[in-house]
């Protein structure tokens, strides 16, 4: 500003700054009543600089905060322990003040504050805004009592104990269970990762409990082990960090099953078989089962009067509760009684079994020869010989003493070409005569898949078997075709291998 000056002499011009006073600010945050967790997170105080008509910038700030009828305490940058206001130097711009976490006792009672600022031409100082006010408080801590270890599913539930702010209470809560894996997964965060097995979503009380015993066999497929969260609200909305506990839901064990055996035939190759049906029960109780969904069947079977059991070959398959399942044995000796047992295998991750069921048992008949390949029976064929040399290198050969001795005449034939007498784990060469070129290239077929075949004879023996290369000499002949008969003879070395 200028202005004219009498000095008797005449004039001179005289040039002065005047400076005003900043209006009082805008207070913008926190929002009136707002709470605010100080104890964890602090505070920052928002405000908006308003100069007066002639203010410079603003250069300094004084906090002024007060708890209900208490006098005011200043900000002095470290804490509210000044009784008269301090000016923080602040730059040019500035529009918050923040107060470190732990400062503002989290008492859950409200706090008046305002601030008043100074500007830079003559640092003249503005008044105090009219007070806005927060709550603060401390987050709620929240502590799971329930499960842990092994849960009955019939009676999982989740139990805790909250501690909340002074003066504050629990408001609402969510539990939420995922995987072991899952929470092991790099980011994992609980309450925003997918695949959550159960969120009870956000639930209003300030219950301490929350009943799971219907989610179990829906929601938890398996032992587990599972992990469950718990995330609380107290008063102000302000949450708990995330509880949490590992546990395993305790499944009793699924019902016994029944099982039948009966006879069969293969429909693809016609070879006698045996099909053993499981029934999976209901439990009578009406209890969960040691499963959710289907189960397995297992199937075992004994040659020795249940003395051995051995898992049987593709013996276990899905089954649901109250309904069945079959499953065949391809390898079952003819003409003498095999036995068979089923339970239920639960889940895979918990692996919860029933008893096995009473033993049944079964026989299948033939009057020929088979060979099959166990692990893939669609190679199979009935096979009629014409003779049987046992290898005697290893000095191992003895006659088989516990069955008596017999002729076998194939059907049709009036000509016998065996004497049973071959230990089982015997070399020998097999003399096979085929009447039809059909089946000689079936035959030609699984030798030349090079697995191990099994054969089955109609006096209760099962020899698997390697099937070596033809006799040269036999192979050259199988080609020539006997009038009448298309009679084809060849013979294959048989070595003694393990079961497959």
């Amino acid at each position: 500003m200028t202005a004219g000056v009498n000095t008797g002499a005449g004039y001179a011009v005289i040039t002065y700054k005047v400076a005003d006073a900043p209006l009082v600010p805008t207070l913008t945050g926190p929002a009136p009543g707002a709470v605010v967790n100080t104890k964890d997170s602090g505070i920052t105080f928002l405000f908006a600089y308003n100069p007066g008509t002639d203010s410079g910038t603003i250069n300094a700030v004084a906090l002024r905060l007060k708890q209900g009828t208490d006098a005011y305490g200043y900000w002095n940058g470290t804490d509210f322990s000044s009784s008269d206001p301090v000016w923080n130097t602040v730059d040019a711009g500035t529009a918050s003040v923040d107060i470190p976490a732990d400062v503002i006792d989290a008492s859950a009672t409200p706090y008046n504050w305002s601030i008043a600022c100074q500007e830079s031409n003559a640092n003249l100082q503005g008044n105090f805004a009219s007070d806005s006010s927060f709550t603060s408080e401390a987050k709620p801590t929240a502590v799971l009592t329930a499960p842990a270890g092994t849960a009955d599913p019939s009676t999982l539930e989740a139990e805790w104990t909250t501690t909340p702010s002074s003066g504050a209470s629990q408001t609402d809560y969510r539990v939420v269970i995922y995987t072991e894996d899952q929470t092991e997964a790099g980011g994992f965060i609980p309450g925003s990762a997918t695949g959550a097995a159960y969120d009870s979503g956000t639930i209003s009380g300030d219950d301490d409990s929350l009943d799971l015993s219907g989610i179990a066999t829906t929601n938890l497929p398996n032992a587990g082990p599972w992990v469950l969260y718990l995330q609380v609200t107290e008063t102000g909305d302000l949450l708990s960090d995330w509880a949490s506990t590992t546990f395993e839901v305790l499944y009793p064990p699924p019902a016994v099953p029944t099982l039948q055996a009966v006879p069969d035939t293969d429909s693809t190759t016609s070879m006698p078989i045996t099909a053993i049906t499981v029934w999976q029960q209901d439990d009578p109780d009406d209890d969960p089962q040691g499963y959710v969904g289907n189960a397995e069947a297992q199937v075992q079977f004994s040659d020795d009067d249940g003395t051995t059991w051995t898992d049987l070959r593709n013996g276990t398959a899905t089954v649901g509760t109250g309904e069945q399942v079959t499953v065949y044995d391809y390898e079952a000796p003819f003409n003498t009684a095999r036995q068979y047992q089923a339970r239920i295998v639960g889940t895979a991750a918990d692996q919860s079994y029933s008893d096995w069921s009473d033993a049944t048992s079964c026989t299948v008949t033939s009057d020929q020869w088979w060979i099959v390949i166990p692990t893939d029976t669609d190679y199979a064929l009935a096979i009629t010989r014409s003779g049987l040399t046992p290898l005697t290198t290893n000095g191992i050969f003895e006659l088989d003493e516990d069955e008596e001795q017999g002729v076998f005449w194939p059907p049709g034939s009036q000509t016998a070409i065996i004497v049973r007498g071959a230990v089982h784990q015997e070399e020998f060469d097999l003399d096979v005569m085929f009447t039809s070129d059909d089946d000689y290239a079936t035959f030609t077929t699984i030798r030349r898949q090079q697995k191990t075949v099994l054969i089955r004879t109609h006096r209760g023996d099962i020899w698997y078997r390697a099937l070596g290369a033809a006799r040269p000499a036999q192979e050259a002949n199988t080609p020539a075709v006997q009038t009448g008969n298309n009679l084809r003879n060849i013979v294959i070395h048989c070595t003694p291998v393990r079961v497959p």
